[in-house]
């Protein structure tokens, strides 16, 4: 990621708001487990049937997944080959735009963070190992819970549509 110190400095800012709220909050445990099962979920199409793919599932994404239309502009210009830098200056222009913060603002920089990994081709596991380097130790249950549901998917034969 090209804006590393930017990325981290909105993330460390925005994870303190979310933090205040998350033991009190159960729909940001929601938040927070529906965006990782959905990045995780995007990572397995990539890998298995290419980022072309990633456009058809635009259609087929939880409708009440928070940010849900930031996460699909993203992918958008992922599936039209625009190169990373410009992705991310897209996306920094339009976090820094809409004011997003505490939890908007952690779940949008976890999509551009991710989606960056997806276009770049990085391994699922990986994913999963950087999602829980971001988020805080007070979501793990969050986060293993989207993995859980991912791996029983594929382990059930599913595709990971």
């Amino acid at each position: 990621m090209k804006n590393l110190s930017i990325f981290l400095e909105e993330y460390h800012k925005n994870i303190s708001l979310m933090r205040q709220d998350v033991s009190a909050n159960a729909q940001i445990r929601t938040n927070i487990k529906n965006a990782v099962g959905e990045l995780l979920r995007l990572a397995e199409i990539s890998r298995h049937e290419g980022l072309m793919d990633l456009d058809y599932e635009l259609e087929n994404m939880d409708g009440s997944l928070l940010l849900k239309e930031e996460l699909g502009k993203i992918i958008t210009l992922i599936v039209n080959g625009t190169v990373s830098d410009m992705i991310e200056e897209i996306s920094l222009k339009r976090y820094y735009s809409r004011a997003y913060s505490g939890t908007e603002a952690v779940i949008f920089l976890l999509y551009l963070d991710i989606c960056l990994e997806i276009q770049r081709g990085d391994y699922p596991l990986l994913m999963e190992e950087n999602i829980r380097a971001i988020l805080p130790e007070e979501l793990k249950q969050e986060i293993d819970a989207a993995v859980a549901e991912r791996k029983a998917g594929r382990r059930a034969g599913s595709k990971p549509r």
